[in-house]
């Protein structure tokens, strides 16, 4: 059995293979980089990943990126630019599969952008076919946490009924929340609302 490329796709576990740390480092050795394996913290991998990307060298910002993983499974921003890579091709071949996998473990890990990303990602079927359920879930997941973006969405999809039932009283449980908040446009909403309610 041949060692993966740099471009196999990563299996979504807590901790990865010594075969994915021995296939990066072959990958980053080439290029006389072998060194950045050596005593470096999953965040300091995260970071030399940056400055690959931005430096647009791809395959080793994938290796880096995928070095942090190894280190620190729940680093959020680590698996989320792995959902980027797989979403994007960039590094590694274009997988939505495992674009899906890498946003939804960012997403259980608590962070509420993350959340939000995958709602949305759900809900424009970015995935293959739209998932209102889904995305229903992740928004409420990061709107309960107070993400703004969340309970917006949130409001407007219970204001008109998209991809939820049409429930006013959840429509203002959210927008009230933002309008405390001096959110102008779920002020617009809830007075629509009450114009709604007199009628």
């Amino acid at each position: 059995m041949s060692e993966p490329g740099p471009t196999d796709a990563l299996v979504p576990l807590p901790l990865q293979s010594p075969k994915l740390v021995r296939s990066g480092t072959a990958v980053l050795a080439k290029r006389g980089l072998s060194d950045l394996f050596l005593a470096e913290s999953a965040e300091e991998s995260f970071q030399r990943a940056m400055k690959f990307y931005d430096a647009r060298s791809y395959d080793e910002y994938f290796e880096c990126l995928k070095r942090a993983v190894y280190l620190n499974s729940n680093h959020i921003h680590a698996l989320v630019w792995l959902g980027f890579s797989y979403e994007s091709g960039i590094g590694v071949a274009l997988n939505l599969s495992q674009a899906e996998i890498w946003f939804r473990l960012a997403a259980e890990q608590g962070d509420d952008e993350a959340q939000v990303n995958l709602a949305w990602k759900y809900w424009g079927g970015e995935f293959g076919q739209r998932d209102y359920g889904q995305a229903v879930e992740w928004f409420h997941r990061a709107a309960e946490q107070g993400n703004l973006e969340a309970q917006y969405r949130l409001g407007e999809m219970y204001y008109k009924g998209e991809g939820v039932r049409q429930d006013l009283l959840e429509a203002k449980k959210w927008f009230h929340k933002l309008a405390d908040r001096g959110n102008s446009n779920a002020q617009v909403y809830l007075n629509r609302i009450l114009e709604d309610e007199k009628s």
